[in-house]
């Protein structure tokens, strides 16, 4: 969306809390933030994750009195007491203390929200509504999008795969491997010589091992670019998640023409069309999971040459969407 931003002429800064990019309106955030920010002089300033930034809400409460702030809505941070990922979404899973911390620090959030002049952009409904009910605002909807990706060669180790990619798939709490896993295999048990392997992308480092008559291939991460090839290359993707919003692997395999499977939870269902909304299944479910494997698998396998139709907005319209915003604020 900065890239888009600078296309279209718009002065544009992109403060991260680690630079990974070689443009020089890519900046990095220091201990004087403030500074920064005051050095800038932005006439808006657009929130989209303040992870690993030592950033707080109430400080951005205080901030929202001398700038513009739009704060788009990626997780569901703001609508739960939980200051752990991931976050807890009910306070009734707690015990009596856990419950009391919980529901005060969402008495926080909600006094800051309502204090602060900031507006909310969402991607997906299901968080807008979420929002709505926790705060009694409705934020605004603007969809996530993504770009074309150049495609580069490879080494694919598989000719007959699944595909799945996540930071840490074992590790992190957002993701559903262990389920993913056991679906995988006793569907693979189902489907005999009709089976397949998994590749699963975001390891430090790679390995593949042999489960069964197919094998595992855990890959390090890797760029956008690469990945694609991967996208080209699968039978469809599989998106295996405990928590999700509005996750951009979904619309990045419908931009490589390739199907989804995956978790009912959160946003997920908004982005799917009416068969992969039949293949989706219950988190932490390896019973279900595998039936879906199975019927996925035999569904594309007869399905093949078929022509796949998605439509997701352009990450130019989804950019345009923002500068109105930019521009209502300040004129507004």
């Amino acid at each position: 969306m900065h890239q888009q931003l600078l296309k279209k002429g718009q002065e544009s800064t992109l403060l991260v809390s680690t630079k990974k990019s070689d443009l020089a309106t890519v900046i990095e955030l220091n201990k004087d933030w403030k500074e920064q920010l005051s050095a800038l002089k932005p006439d808006v300033i657009h929130i989209h994750n303040l992870h690993g930034t030592q950033i707080s809400l109430q400080q951005l409460e205080e901030l929202s009195s001398q700038f513009k702030i739009l704060f788009t809505l990626h997780d569901s941070w703001l609508t739960t007491g939980s200051s752990n990922h991931p976050f807890i979404l009910e306070s009734n899973e707690l015990s009596l203390l856990e419950k009391k911390s919980w529901k005060s620090e969402l008495s926080n959030r909600n006094l800051s929200i309502s204090n602060s002049q900031i507006r909310f952009t969402a991607p997906s409904q299901w968080l807008r509504e979420r929002f709505f009910k926790t705060h009694g605002i409705r934020p605004y909807y603007v969809p996530n999008a993504v770009g074309q990706v150049e495609k580069v060669n490879s080494e694919i180790p598989s000719n007959r795969y699944i595909l799945f990619a996540g930071n840490k798939p074992e590790k992190n709490p957002y993701k559903d491997f262990k389920t993913l896993k056991t679906a995988w295999q006793n569907a693979n048990e189902t489907l005999g010589t009709s089976g397949c392997d998994l590749i699963c992308i975001g390891y430090e480092s790679s390995e593949s091992v042999n489960v069964g008559d197919f094998r595992l291939h855990k890959l390090k991460r890797m760029n956008s670019e690469s990945i694609n090839s991967f996208l080209e290359g699968c039978m469809f993707v599989i998106q295996a998640s405990k928590q999700d919003n509005s996750p951009l692997t979904i619309i990045e395999a419908h931009v490589s023409q390739k199907k989804v499977l995956a978790s009912l939870v959160g946003g997920i269902p908004e982005l799917l069309n009416a068969e992969e909304i039949n293949w989706m299944y219950q988190p932490g479910d390896p019973i279900g999971l595998t039936k879906q494997l199975v019927r996925a698998v035999t569904e594309v396998e007869n399905a093949k040459g078929e022509k796949i139709t998605f439509v997701h907005p352009a990450s130019e319209h989804v950019t345009d969407m923002y500068l109105g915003h930019y521009r209502n604020l300040l004129n507004g």
